[in-house]
């Protein structure tokens, strides 16, 4: 015989480790107790979401962080609903927030402003938030990797504007006064590092060459 379902106490939602608490959501889902259901969705959030904006500010544009923050707290407890997920939910989080920022240098997450914030940016309102099977390890060191791999070919005034304008969201005319670069140098030195961490990502995801296997060279 099914027990009837139990909606818990604020004491016993906040006693459960994140498994329990996932599995007393589904069964409110199940039960069709939705206030339930929302609770628990909001402690598991409140658990976990000052950890995820910590990693997304370390490598999104400041102005941004919010917005991809809320992405990849979606998109992992979606998945995990959906049963997409074999890892503990503090660890599929982190792969999914290293998969969210990957997406937005890639392009494919939501609005993604492109360069200029001062007017002259363009939102893709057609791009889906992409949720992909992938190993923590991989995950975290690809993007890292890659950004520190472009990042090594710049000069260190132009690192210094990718780290002012890319990531610590000053705006041109500020990282012109700070750097001595132009404005519209800033724009381009941002333009090239994104098209090039871009390119870099899209290439790792690229299978490789038969040719370029090394025991048929």
């Amino acid at each position: 015989m099914t027990r009837p379902f139990r909606e818990f106490s604020e004491f016993e939602i906040a006693a459960m480790d994140d498994e329990q608490l996932l599995a007393y959501i589904l069964r409110a889902r199940a039960a069709a107790a939705q206030a339930a259901s929302d609770h628990g969705v909001r402690h598991l959030v409140f658990r976990h979401m000052d950890t995820v904006r910590a990693m997304v500010r370390k490598r999104i544009p400041t102005h941004l962080v919010d917005e991809v923050t809320h992405d990849a707290m979606v998109s992992a407890i979606k998945s995990t609903f959906d049963g997409e997920h074999e890892l503990q939910f503090h660890k599929w989080l982190a792969v999914i927030t290293r998969r969210q920022i990957a997406d937005f240098y890639r392009g494919k997450a939501g609005k993604l402003l492109e360069l200029d914030r001062e007017g002259a940016g363009k939102f893709d309102d057609q791009g889906n938030v992409r949720v992909e099977r992938a190993s923590l390890d991989d995950t975290t060191l690809e993007l890292d990797e890659l950004i520190e791999q472009v990042l090594a070919t710049r000069s260190a005034i132009h690192r210094e504007v990718i780290d002012l304008y890319v990531f610590g969201g000053f705006s041109a005319k500020e990282v012109s006064v700070e750097t001595g670069e132009s404005p519209d140098n800033v724009f381009q030195i941002a333009k090239r590092f994104r098209d090039e961490l871009r390119a870099a990502l899209e290439a790792a995801d690229r299978p490789p060459s038969p040719d370029s296997d090394p025991e048929t060279s």
